[in-house]
């Protein structure tokens, strides 16, 4: 059962400036700003996929190391930053200790694999073999230190004020999270937190404008999920590239942490152009085709400005052409 954002009280999350998301309800919206969206199928990945928390930090330098090595440069650039980690097929396997191995620090024992793998994989009904939840992307390898108990936290702390209305309650005691259990967390968070329900029409047909952003270093929320929830939109409304660029556009945020942080820049104010798109005076509005994201030293304003890049449009990505790497400008969206 899912929120229909257009019939019921619209949730809207605004990235502001600082990187924290300010949320505010409107019985009818034209435009929505929406930073990263979950289900409650989400706490699969950090309950069931092992402990990634237990990894030294050593161990998520070396995973980090190999992916941004293998896929650094897909943007044309070396920059330390992944930039387009859907396009990265790294695979964590060439990092598998061998038989006769010295020393386990510069390589990834049996277990550890095991779980590297289960992040980027993501939840997988072992019953079924049906995908659950997307997995996390290459180049957020150094954020999944405390995953499982942010799940944990967050997960048994919505059970106890929505569904059971209990705060001795214990979900992780009372649920598998797969199988016959799954319609169970579904039945019991779902009509609370999930807002995945592909049908907006009625948004759209009254003029709603939509730009979701995804932080792709979000230790929180996978990745991937934005863009698979962009596909059902599209496939439900039976719409074409070029139709649903029209109101809705997905931006992804390479190298960002969930709420500001992370290697990239992770600054960026797209309301103006969100306003601009929804209200354009001209009567002519302009979807955004690209926002200017900043990276600031120490990721503060007083640190001093570092880097500013251009996010784009799915399923354009920034593509370095020329000048100074540190330069929005020196990139294009293609």
């Amino acid at each position: 059962m899912g929120v229909e954002l257009e019939e019921l009280k619209a949730w809207i999350l605004l990235m502001r400036p600082n990187g924290l998301a300010v949320v505010g309800r409107e019985d009818q919206v034209n435009g929505i700003l929406k930073t990263s969206i979950r289900n409650c199928q989400q706490i699969q990945n950090g309950t069931e996929n092992g402990n990634p928390s237990d990894f030294p930090q050593s161990v998520l330098d070396l995973i980090n190391t190999a992916a941004v090595q293998q896929c650094n440069s897909l943007d044309g650039l070396s920059d330390g930053l992944i930039a387009t980690p859907l396009n990265c097929s790294f695979n964590p396997r060439a990092l598998a200790c061998s038989s006769n191995a010295d020393t386990m620090t510069e390589c990834l024992t049996p277990f550890q694999l095991s779980t590297a793998l289960g992040f980027y994989n993501g939840a997988i009904d072992p019953i079924t073999n049906n995908q659950l939840y997307p997995g996390f992307v290459p180049g957020s390898e150094l954020t999944w230190t405390g995953i499982s108990s942010i799940y944990e936290i967050y997960t048994t702390t919505l059970f106890q004020n929505t569904w059971a209305n209990n705060l001795s309650y214990d979900p992780l005691a009372d649920f598998s999270f797969f199988g016959s259990d799954l319609a169970k967390v579904h039945d019991g968070l779902g009509v609370f937190i999930n807002a995945n329900n592909p049908d907006l029409s009625k948004f759209h047909a009254r003029g709603g404008k939509l730009i979701l952003s995804q932080s792709m270093a979000d230790n929180i929320n996978p990745q991937k999920f934005p863009l698979d929830y962009y596909t059902r939109i599209k496939e439900a409304l039976h719409m074409s590239n070029d139709e649903i660029d029209s109101w809705f556009r997905l931006f992804h945020v390479p190298g960002a942490s969930h709420c500001g942080g992370g290697p990239g820049p992770n600054f960026f104010d797209p309301i103006p152009q969100l306003v601009q798109w929804v209200e354009d005076p001209s009567n002519q509005p302009s979807a955004p085709d690209r926002i200017i994201a900043t990276k600031f030293n120490n990721d503060t304003f007083s640190g001093g400005l570092n880097r500013t890049m251009p996010l784009c449009p799915w399923p354009k990505a920034a593509i370095y052409v020329g000048g100074n790497v540190d330069v929005a400008s020196s990139s294009e969206c293609r």
